[in-house]
């Protein structure tokens, strides 16, 4: 029992010695300082924390091309086709024939779905025709292309025409087909880069990701576009440029500022990023797809109605989100980062970052004298780094905008779609989000994201900031950080000075002032090897003469060591 309690002491006593002098990084017999420790973290790591990318299948010949479907999320009541994601093989997309009633579709419609099945003599033949038109009429095939309020817009809600192969050879003998995995959808609210974030890019992300097609390279994204434009689309703000009270009143010409995110949303897909397509309902040709993914009605930030936003039930779809919106993160940035993104890769230092508008809009009247006592207090802290960063979004190159927002601990922002770049904070951030106007918006999404915490704080009061009530919460998120980093060596922590004089013993003794220390005065540190002893040595001497001189340190060999347990482990 003895010689088994002193061989267990000489295992633990030799890793607590190896811990030490691991936790010693030498460079040129010296300490490595903070800087250098921080440039570590950034590099490149060998082992990426990333998705690969898949390639879809090669498309079946001609002449097998059948459709097929598979459906999720339906629930069996009348109005089932505005909550279901499906998955089609090989459906096909014509204008609306004209005098039809679109069998059985609404006569807003401008295009078909068509459902092409075998009538041959083999596999079923007639048979099987009949057996699709009743699942068809069931709809069981049955979805929209609309997103959150848009969803139960009967100008985006089909079912599926069934056709046969015979038939279709003969009425659309030349079609155009689209390999690959492509994505239909009718586009809500497009004109900012928060409403691209919400209503465009994760409906996308969760449809593709119920089919385990999210990270397809070779994804095609199709915006579906009709002469009678559903309202809060940007097809429908164009046609109202000129109206008062209306959006582009407010925020100038919103076409151009659609047209601009348009060309940025294939940034955010994968690999290929292939540019986004229109799909016009009055001049589209026959089309077929290899897979096309539609329904992606309760996927946006506000289930399926998306006004009111401030009352309770339009948050319901988010509970249980949580893993989901860490993934969509993430899997924007590994797609615009490319190779450089890690998902390991975090904070070295704090960075508080403040959204500053350049036009009137929500403007805060004392932002400035913010931005001065922030940097008062932060920029000079001893011992810690905080950086203090102003920005305007919109001057950025969209990887920096992520690179920033990502290495930011406290984020503070007006409401809006420029406070959406939240999503890409780090785990354990915090956003401070100042309303110069409609209190609380957006809480519904941001509650629920479980990666940040939020701050809503109320400046409504004569556009003013409540100085004392933010700076409280600025040092709150960056404390609450650092708790969530304790005891991560590539981290600096925030120090607000109040114990940059004291020794170890000293910090000690403070926390318990009725205990003697129970910090060691004498460390014992056997040697790694023969040639490290001294720089190992030289090294916990310039770290002993930083503490005051308030520890000693002994070194002994294999044997002396062996003597020194016999006495006292």
């Amino acid at each position: 029992t003895v010689a088994v309690a002193a061989f267990l002491c000489a295992i633990l006593f030799a890793i607590s010695s190896l811990h030490v002098g691991t936790r010693l990084l030498l460079k040129n017999d010296s300490m490595v300082d903070s800087r250098r420790m921080m440039e570590l973290n950034n590099a490149p790591r060998k082992h990426l924390k990333t998705n690969s990318y898949k390639t879809s299948p090669p498309p079946l010949p001609p002449n097998k091309q059948f459709t097929s479907h598979f459906c999720h999320s339906r629930d069996y009541v009348d109005d089932n086709a505005q909550r279901a994601s499906c998955l089609f093989h090989n459906v096909c997309i014509v204008q609306r024939p004209p005098n039809s009633n679109s069998r059985g579709n609404s006569n807003r419609h401008e295009i078909e779905f068509l459902y092409v099945y075998d009538n041959g003599s083999g596999n079923g033949g007639k048979n099987n025709g009949h057996k699709i038109k009743e699942r068809i009429k069931n709809g069981d095939a049955s979805f929209t292309l609309g997103v959150g309020p848009h969803s139960g817009d009967e100008r985006v809600i089909f079912t599926s025409v069934p056709m046969s192969m015979d038939k279709m050879n003969i009425q659309y003998p030349k079609r155009k087909y689209v390999t690959g995995t492509s994505v239909l959808f009718y586009e809500y609210n497009a004109e900012n880069f928060g409403h691209v974030l919400s209503d465009v890019l994760l409906p996308i992300y969760v449809a593709l990701q119920g089919f385990g097609m999210e990270n397809y390279r070779d994804i095609t994204l199709f915006r579906y576009s009709i002469m009678d434009a559903i309202g809060w689309s940007c097809d429908y703000h164009r046609r109202i440029l000129d109206e008062e009270g209306e959006i582009s009143a407010r925020y100038g010409n919103v076409g151009k500022h659609c047209d601009r995110f348009y060309k940025m949303i294939p940034e955010f897909m994968p690999a290929e990023k292939r540019p986004l397509q229109v799909l016009n309902g009055t001049t589209v040709q026959p089309t077929c797809f290899q897979k096309l993914v539609v329904g992606m009605p309760m996927y946006s930030d506000d289930c399926d109605v998306g006004f009111e936003r401030e009352t309770d039930q339009w948050s319901l779809c988010n509970h249980a989100r949580q893993g989901q919106f860490w993934q969509f993160r993430n899997y924007l940035l590994q797609n615009v980062l490319g190779s450089s993104y890690d998902e390991g890769n975090v904070p070295v230092h704090h960075k508080i970052t403040i959204t500053q508008r350049n036009d009137k809009i929500r403007g805060l009247a004392n932002f400035d004298q913010l931005i001065g006592k922030l940097r008062e207090k932060y920029e000079v802290v001893d011992g810690s780094k905080v950086e203090v960063v102003v920005v305007q979004w919109e001057k950025l190159s969209l990887k920096d905008q992520l690179d920033l927002a990502r290495s930011t601990t406290v984020h503070l922002t007006p409401p809006g779609g420029v406070s959406f770049i939240a999503l890409f904070l780090p785990r354990w951030s915090t956003s401070i989000r100042l309303y110069s106007d409609e209190y609380m918006m957006e809480w519904n999404i941001m509650n629920y994201l479980g990666y940040i915490a939020n701050e809503y704080v109320d400046c409504q009061n004569d556009n003013l900031i409540p100085l004392d009530e933010v700076l409280g919460f600025v040092e709150e998120g960056l404390k609450r950080y650092d708790e969530h980093r304790a005891g991560d060596t590539s981290w600096t922590p925030y120090n607000d000075g109040s114990s940059s004089s004291h020794t170890l013993a000293e910090l000690d003794l403070k926390l318990n002032p009725s205990k003697p220390s129970s910090i060691p005065k004498i460390v014992y540190q056997s040697w790694i090897s023969r040639t490290m002893a001294p720089t190992m040595k030289a090294n916990l001497n310039k770290w002993r003469s930083t503490n005051r001189k308030s520890y000693s340190f002994v070194f002994f060999d294999d044997e002396e060591q062996r003597d020194w347990m016999k006495e006292n482990c």
